[in-house]
């Protein structure tokens, strides 16, 4: 009976070391992500199946361009400044999207 007792606190001890130790790791993880990754958000004008469907329309053009000026830029601090640059040409991709599904 002492060894069953025994045994199931290891077990509950260790347990519990694998939770905190999954969890920070995931959080260690999370964290640089979000320190490497630029996000892009393209917003629809509503929630029909016309506007979503334009909106991705948009996004695939402005993705395109993206990698096509963005090819050799390896931080994100870099391609956020790149960005910033080029928001008057993300604009007209978008206007021209729009103009051309809208005809």
């Amino acid at each position: 009976m002492i060894h069953f007792k025994r045994f199931s606190i290891i077990l509950l001890l260790f347990t519990c070391y694998i939770f905190v130790s999954a969890f920070s790791y995931s959080n260690a993880v999370s964290e640089d992500l979000s320190n490497s990754v630029f996000r892009l958000h393209i917003v629809a004008n509503s929630d029909s199946d016309e506007d979503q469907s334009l909106k991705l329309k948009v996004r695939d053009n402005v993705l395109a361009y993206m990698k096509e000026i963005s090819s050799n830029i390896s931080s994100k601090e870099a391609i956020i400044s790149l960005m910033n640059e080029h928001l008057n040409d993300f604009e007209a991709i978008a206007r021209e999207t729009i103009l051309d599904e809208r005809l």
